[in-house]
């Protein structure tokens, strides 16, 4: 690794990025490429640099039901046709 590398990994506050987002693949390589473009070296770090904090975006509770969660919309909205009586959003 190069010593610029060390010191730009030393230097930084935390020691991963993460995304949290409903679009965060096409963001995760999206900044893969601009790592790989500014610093190489730094895809070379262990692989928990970069990482998703994957989440539910929607989260749909029942009455007598454990609650729903959905990691996109288009999850949700087809979760949501197959059956009218789910709740609206």
């Amino acid at each position: 690794m190069k010593e610029r590398t060390k010191r730009f990994s030393a230097s930084i506050y935390f020691n991963r990025f993460v995304l949290q987002d409903d679009d965060g693949t096409h963001m995760s390589g999206l900044l893969i490429n601009l790592f790989s473009f500014l610093w190489p070296s730094l895809l070379k770090l262990p692989s928990s640099f970069l990482i998703d904090f994957v989440t539910p975006l929607i989260k749909v509770t029942h009455e007598t039901k454990e609650a729903e969660t959905f990691s996109s919309l288009r999850e949700f909205k087809e979760w949501k046709e197959k059956d009218k009586a789910h709740a609206t959003e």
